[in-house]
């Protein structure tokens, strides 16, 4: 049962929701885009290593560099996805220690430094995505539409302060514990 802080706390409340209603939409979302990329990557595939499938149809208008581009970025999504809904579950387990009035402990020391982790990694994933869609540009395939790229240095910023926050816990838990000890 949960303690009279967090029953009692609108903010831990309303963040708890929160963060859990997103960790499903990007589950969902990752699942999703997961499975299209899959059938993506299958139909081009199919089209390079077995175009008698597509024996009524020119294999180079079937969009075989789109079909595996389309698989691709869909992966990296799916995975940014997947880590967004870990980060999200990371913050729902701090927020229910706060809740229970005992956040210094080590293990939001660590979730904190995971979540630094996962910032990185989604930095890392957009990255790529933006290197793999301007190398798409540079090899002239047709595309449609407009595009527009944006590498965003917000997460490498959280990222520092996820991990200067892993140190300040860790060092709030190492003191709580030699205040333990000394009782």
């Amino acid at each position: 049962m949960e303690n009279t802080i967090i029953q009692n706390d609108w903010l831990l409340k309303t963040g708890k929701v929160v963060s859990t209603i997103f960790r499903y939409i990007c589950l969902a979302f990752a699942i999703v885009a997961g499975a299209i990329g899959v059938l993506a990557l299958i139909a081009g595939t199919v089209a390079v290593f077995a175009p008698e499938t597509f024996a009524n149809a020119n294999v180079d208008d079937l969009g075989i560099a789109e079909s595996f581009g389309l698989g691709l970025l869909l992966g990296l999504a799916a995975w940014a996805l997947w880590l967004s809904a870990r980060f999200l579950k990371h913050l729902v387990d701090i927020i229910t220690t706060v809740g229970e009035g005992d956040p210094f402990v080590g293990a939001n020391a660590e979730r904190l430094q995971s979540m630094a982790r996962i910032c990185l990694v989604i930095f890392a994933l957009s990255v790529i995505a933006t290197l793999g869609a301007v190398a798409y540009i540079a090899l002239d395939l047709p595309m449609e539409g407009t595009f527009e790229f944006d590498v965003s240095l917000e997460s490498l910023l959280l990222a520092l302060v996820l991990f200067i926050l892993a140190r300040v816990f860790r060092h709030g838990a190492a003191m709580r514990e030699d205040l333990e000890g000394t009782v």
